[in-house]
């Protein structure tokens, strides 16, 4: 039967909402990405920080009861010093190490999502389906949006309402920036690292170099921007250091002791720049069709 006898017609089911459409390609995605048993163990490593952190709630709080049931005779001056030693606890035991763990498991998986399709000639298949280049980009992007927010921000608010648990009546109400800032700041940072990672691995198809690129972007960013602040006694270096940008930025949202390395609209601006300067790029590399010359 020759190809005009089949009567080609168009799709005459159901079509998938516009909204919802993006969410094919995280679902598809992420199958892929946990059908590596490394990648799946590392992942529940990225446990291992809350878990830990739980326990020092408890000993935070029951660290009076400890000290007598294993007979020990402390002071109120030595209780009030091991305690003091939590004080900013909230911040560096729950923000400090979200960061550190959205920035490993964006250099793992962020440079391994668009390469391939890319390298392959996939994004005609993907392009000439209902689907456009920014839904599937947001596909893409909510593939590491999503893995970093089971293991950040999520057990975070977990360790937060268990804290108020233990706190005095009120503390949750009297320290509402406390969520909210750990989910902000947890969402600007990983949505900042995501799509430089994207634009990466899109501009460089070979995951190792891409890598590579991603982890002595900051690497290379943060020994140049700390040579220039030392050199010159001033803040100006932190502006190519985005882990200086998030510490300030992450502070001010969460409410803790603000931090000076530099201006806080200084740090907003450093982020937003990153940020579109990595999506503009992402944005010409994505397209239907690639001209060979």
């Amino acid at each position: 039967m020759s190809l005009r006898a089949h009567g080609f017609s168009t799709f005459a089911g159901p079509w998938t909402r516009r909204i919802t459409r993006p969410l094919v390609i995280t679902r598809y995605t992420l199958s892929t990405v946990f059908s590596s048993r490394l990648f799946t163990i590392f992942f529940v490593a990225c446990f291992l920080p809350s878990c830990l952190f739980l326990v020092s709630i408890y000993l935070r709080y029951k660290l009076d009861t400890l000290t007598g049931f294993f007979g020990l005779h402390w002071g109120p001056a030595e209780i009030r010093a091991a305690a003091g030693f939590l004080d900013d606890w909230l911040y560096y035991g729950i923000v400090g190490p979200s960061l550190w763990v959205t920035f490993l498991i964006v250099l793992v998986r962020g440079p391994a999502l668009l390469g391939p399709d890319l390298k392959d000639n996939a994004m005609p298949l993907y392009l000439s389906r209902p689907v456009t280049k920014l839904q599937y980009l947001v596909g893409k992007l909510l593939v590491l949006l999503w893995l970093t927010a089971t293991v950040t921000w999520i057990p975070g608010l977990l360790l937060v309402f268990v804290n108020a648990y233990y706190a005095e009546d009120g503390w949750l109400l009297d320290n509402l920036s406390v969520p909210l800032g750990l989910v902000a700041t947890c969402l600007v940072w990983s949505g900042c690292l995501s799509i430089i990672a994207l634009a990466l691995s899109a501009w460089v198809r070979w995951r190792p170099a891409a890598t590579l690129g991603f982890l002595g972007l900051f690497v290379i960013g943060s020994a140049v921007g700390n040579l220039f602040r030392v050199t010159s006694g001033d803040w100006y270096g932190s502006l190519i250091i985005l882990w200086d940008a998030i510490e300030v930025v992450g502070r001010q949202l969460f409410g803790a002791k603000a931090s000076d390395l530099m201006p806080l609209p200084w740090a907003w601006g450093t982020l937003a720049f990153a940020t579109a300067l990595a999506f503009w790029a992402l944005m010409r590399r994505i397209r239907a069709f690639e001209i060979v010359r």
